[in-house]
């Protein structure tokens, strides 16, 4: 185990609860993370929440370069004494949300804060491309992530991801794995998002995922869109609108959800309109 309790007493700082500041101890954990993130060569990796530097450490050896970010200034002074002479590795003391945009990566790594979970999530589903995320998580959280239809806690952010993402879960870090112990067990998963072949066999996941992408349209309209990009993917030529019409009608969706934003919908109206399409997704493939 990694001595952090030292660190801190070196830096004579304490973790700071407001930030869920848990640190990964076990170095084994750690290694099977940098092997789940399956660098290649010349590749950059985005760390977030890189807390005292020991994973980042790690990724560096792998890495072309590692962006580490960190919000807490006390964390960011002790990244840049402890890395400093490692000419790949990057420190940045910001929030992650605010800059994730502006920077360029191949892959992502993150002991991720309690605070920005679901935000973190939408970045990662509609933000910069990106091959892979490993993220050490809430081990509840994760099972919202990736409940299915039916299942206990399925939920909006359940069907936004089952829409973006190939997820697996990796790893059960004990909670003694970390330092302080936090209150919560944790799991590592991996997330890619998926691409033209997962949505060429998964026509439900394509017409969700366009929906999420369409927050402020009109229900109606969205799946107009969704359907007629449908048929581009399945067979290369859109459908009419006309055509996409008579695919919503018989769907046999009330006007009232129809009406509504794609962005105001929710979980029971996802449920429906997936109940609908798996019921007819012979005529959204052919529509």
């Amino acid at each position: 185990m990694i001595d952090i309790a030292s660190l801190l007493k070196k830096y004579d700082i304490r973790p700071d609860a407001n930030l869920s500041q848990h640190f990964m101890a076990n170095e084994h954990v750690l290694k099977e993370i940098v092997k789940l993130a399956d660098i290649k060569r010349g590749e950059t990796v985005l760390e977030i929440g890189p807390g005292l530097g020991t994973l980042t450490r790690m990724l560096a050896r792998k890495a072309k370069k590692v962006i580490a970010v960190e919000i807490d200034e006390r964390l960011a002074e002790i990244l840049k004494k402890e890395l400093s002479g490692i000419e790949n590795i990057e420190i940045i003391q910001d929030d992650i949300l605010k800059i994730m945009h502006k920077l360029a990566y191949d892959k992502i790594v993150s002991n991720t804060p309690y605070m920005i979970l679901e935000p973190l999530v939408h970045r990662l589903s509609w933000g910069r491309a990106y091959k892979r995320a490993v993220l050490t998580l809430p081990r509840h959280f994760v099972k919202i992530m990736t409940a299915k239809h039916g299942d206990d806690g399925y939920s909006k952010l359940s069907v936004l991801c089952s829409a973006f993402f190939n997820m697996g879960v990796k790893l059960q870090p004990e909670k003694a794995d970390f330092y302080p112990v936090p209150g919560t067990n944790n799991t590592v998963i991996a997330l890619e998002r998926k691409g033209e072949g997962d949505y060429r066999k998964d026509v439900v996941s394509y017409i969700m995922k366009e929906l999420f992408c369409m927050r402020g349209k009109k229900v109606r309209n969205a799946l107009m869109e969704a359907i007629i990009n449908c048929s581009k993917l399945l067979h290369g030529l859109g459908h009419t609108k006309n055509e996409s019409r008579e695919a919503i009608n018989i769907l046999g969706l009330n006007n009232n959800l129809l009406g509504k934003t794609a962005g105001q919908m929710n979980i029971n109206d996802l449920k429906l309109i997936i109940n609908r399409i798996e019921a007819n997704v012979d005529v959204i493939k052919k529509a």
